[in-house]
């Protein structure tokens, strides 16, 4: 195997890696925000 290929293979890999913890990050903060409007909407119900 030539380490060209090796290398690309390595990034497209940390690429994958990159791309599921953003959608973790984004995942959490929509869940962090939908918590925020359900306690703003039970302050405004009492």
């Amino acid at each position: 195997m030539n380490k060209k290929s090796f290398e690309n293979r390595k990034k497209s890999k940390q690429k994958k890696l990159t791309d599921k913890s953003l959608e973790i990050t984004l995942i959490i903060a929509l869940i962090n925000l939908i918590a925020a409007i359900i306690e703003l909407i039970n302050k405004l119900l009492k």
